[in-house]
């Protein structure tokens, strides 16, 4: 034997008698991600940061500081916390929970600065082993919208919720009627609203394909809460519309609604119209209160019914004035009058109800008469 090979044996019997190596896997933080209003200040979050290891880790993990930064561009923001977090002994799973303060001067500066999302990062490591870090995020909201310097500071929205007349996230309709949508707003501060109504029409489901309806630059103040009306929506060809809302949280148009850290959405369905025919139901020109039920004879193959309330035409070219509706299941050709639809109506005045049926993709099957009550609670 060589004394090459007598050397690459005694190599090979160390390599093999030496231990696996012990590493740290993984590291992340939860929450991953934090959203405040920007306009707030003397905050404090607590996050845990996770560390996971090989089962022949027992050397723990330690990270000795942790350093802000401009997520979206990777630049430092603020001196380093130098506050160690960690322990020096211990295998995986790890849990070490760290507090964060942040003062209204760090949340002024970052605002000032135009910076919406904030990184707070930290690299956790053990002695002979390579480093590994994880990122907590703060989001920032509100920090770009126009605002004005009076009492109760920046514009900041804080909910968006849309529905249609039905008071719902989802429309039935024929094609060619007229459709809006509206928009509550809840916020705190003062300021304009910037936002843009967008729609995709049938066949295009993808961002790429919604179109902007209108801009919408709306001054709030004083309140807590303002509700908008969306434009006409285009109701002229069948099948599935999307229609959205978004908040601009820039001074430019962004290239895509899904950008917006603040945005809502709904759908519409638009039917070509032509339906069978439901005769019958009750109540038709008699009183209807408490308790009381509206009833009609059943369809096969309906999935939802669709009840709707008018208000009589007020003169002789008016139509019939939307008030309220139901959504029923298909196996009940049934309503009762709720409290809520109550809570629409007037004690002692005249309405008008009709019920259409609609199977299992929307698709309009039949369409009621429509049919007379006067209202008495």
């Amino acid at each position: 034997m060589t004394r090459l090979s007598v050397l690459i044996g005694l190599l090979v019997a160390l390599l093999a008698a030496a231990p696996a190596a012990a590493v740290i896997t993984q590291v992340r933080a939860t929450p991953p991600r934090t959203v405040v209003s920007a306009t707030q200040g003397g905050l404090s979050f607590t996050v845990t940061w996770l560390v996971s290891t090989d089962v022949t880790h027992t050397l723990g993990a330690v990270s000795p500081a942790g350093e802000f930064y401009n997520a979206t561009t990777g630049a430092i923001i603020a001196p380093p916390i130098a506050v160690s977090v960690g322990t020096p002994a211990g295998t995986g799973p790890l849990s070490f929970p760290e507090s964060i303060v942040l003062s209204s001067v760090h949340i002024a500066a970052w605002r000032s600065q135009g910076i919406r999302l904030v990184g707070y990062r930290r690299a956790f490591a053990a002695p002979g082993g390579p480093a590994m870090a994880a990122q907590w995020l703060l989001e920032l909201r509100g920090a770009g919208l126009d605002s004005r310097s009076i009492p109760g500071g920046a514009l900041a929205v804080q909910r968006l919720d849309l529905a249609f007349a039905n008071d719902q996230r989802l429309a039935v309709i024929e094609r060619g009627e007229a459709l809006t949508a509206r928009l509550s707003v809840a916020f705190s501060g003062s300021g304009t609203l910037r936002g843009r109504w967008e729609v995709a029409e049938p066949g295009s489901d993808s961002d790429a394909f919604f179109r902007v309806l209108a801009q919408v630059r709306e001054p709030l103040g004083g309140g807590q809460l303002a509700a908008l009306v969306s434009p006409e929506l285009p109701t002229a060809s069948t099948g599935r519309y999307r229609l959205r809302f978004c908040v601009e949280e820039e001074a430019t148009l962004t290239t895509a609604c899904a950008d917006s850290a603040v945005a809502v959405e709904a759908r519409y369905h638009v039917l070509p119209g032509e339906a069978a025919a439901i005769r019958g139901g009750s109540p038709r020109n008699q009183p209807l209160g408490k308790g009381d039920l509206f009833r009609w004879p059943a369809v096969n193959g309906t999935t939802t019914y669709q009840l709707q309330i008018f208000l009589p035409p007020s003169g002789p070219d008016a139509q019939p004035r939307f008030v309220t509706g139901i959504l029923v299941p298909g196996e009940s050709p049934e309503a009762p009058l709720s409290a809520l639809v109550q809570s629409k109506l007037e004690a002692g005045a005249a309405y008008l109800w009709r019920v259409t049926a609609h199977d299992a993709d929307g698709h309009l099957i039949a369409r009621g008469e429509l049919l007379r009550f006067v209202f008495r609670p």
